[in-house]
């Protein structure tokens, strides 16, 4: 359904049951703009963002950016516009929706849109994590779970195990059918893109291939 407001449209669209139903048991929803040029989004009353994909680069965003690991608030702080800071990446074409977010029947998609688009270029997919990474290293903390706290008083915390732990595990009803890298030393580059360094144990990939199996 489409309602036009003074100069804005809205967009009501809801998502298929069928899809929705299957979700909230494995998979991620991914929200897909083509030919939506956006504004802000709604996800059953949540606001995941403003979009620009009027101004975004014909071929693609040629620069990439990791949220990964620590924040700091210079992490892709690089603005690829000159516009309102409030409005997400102009280069964003794929929104994964939170599954807490979802009902198992009746979501509804609202989008404001001031400057023309086709909302039946919006397409919803489903996402299945296909592969998943991490390292870790020697210099790492340990778990939290290993952490204690032995005086509520004075506020103390010991350590009972000091070993740095990395746990991979798949979604739920799925299991690790391969491992394609391992690497124990000085690995290079990050997750899907890992590489050997200089100090490597050749045996580290039939290591962890025996433990996960």
């Amino acid at each position: 359904m489409l309602v036009l407001l003074r100069s804005l449209k809205r967009c009501l669209p809801t998502f298929p049951n069928s899809l929705t139903d299957r979700v909230t048991h494995v998979i991620e929803l991914v929200l897909k703009r083509n030919e939506e040029r956006g504004r802000p989004w709604w996800v059953n009353g949540h606001n995941i963002g403003r979009f620009w994909s009027l101004v975004a680069p014909k071929n693609g965003c040629q620069e990439t950016c990791d949220y990964r690991g620590a924040y700091n608030e210079n992490k892709c702080a690089k603005k690829l516009w000159k516009t309102d800071p409030e409005i997400v990446s102009s280069c964003l074409k794929r929104y994964h929706v939170p599954r807490s977010w979802l009902k198992s029947s009746d979501n509804l998609l609202v989008i404001f849109e001031e400057t023309g688009g086709n909302p039946l270029g919006i397409s919803v997919n489903l996402h299945y994590t296909r592969t998943i990474c991490g390292s870790v290293s020697e210099s790492d903390y340990p778990p939290l779970h290993r952490w204690t706290r032995q005086s509520s008083i004075h506020g103390r915390t010991s350590i009972s195990n000091t070993t740095p732990e990395m746990q991979l595990r798949c979604d739920d009803r799925h299991v690790i059918s391969d491992i394609v890298f391992a690497s124990y030393g000085t690995t290079l580059g990050s997750c899907q893109h890992f590489s050997t360094g200089q100090c490597h144990a050749d045996s580290s990939l039939s290591v962890v291939s025996n433990v996960s199996s």
